[in-house]
């Protein structure tokens, strides 16, 4: 066997190596990232929908406390 080859085919499988070892982190970092950016995201819509929750219950409180007053108060 000639040295020439076997360098080059140990240089190839070094190579290869290489390149799979950054292609699998690549990987699992851009999964890490789409998962934090999902979880980001999941977390934002939890607290819109809560601030809408508020807001509703607020709104529907002085609805009611207006109507047992019995005045012609405007909520604005």
């Amino acid at each position: 066997m000639n040295s020439k080859f076997l360098a080059l085919f140990l240089a190839a499988g070094i190579g290869r190596s290489i390149v799979h070892i950054a292609i699998t982190r690549i990987m699992h970092w851009t999964r890490a990232t789409i998962q934090t950016w999902a979880r980001l995201a999941v977390i934002q819509s939890v607290n819109q929908i809560s601030d809408a929750t508020d807001a509703a219950e607020t709104l529907w409180l002085a609805l009611v406390l207006t109507v047992e007053d019995g005045s012609e108060k405007r909520i604005t």
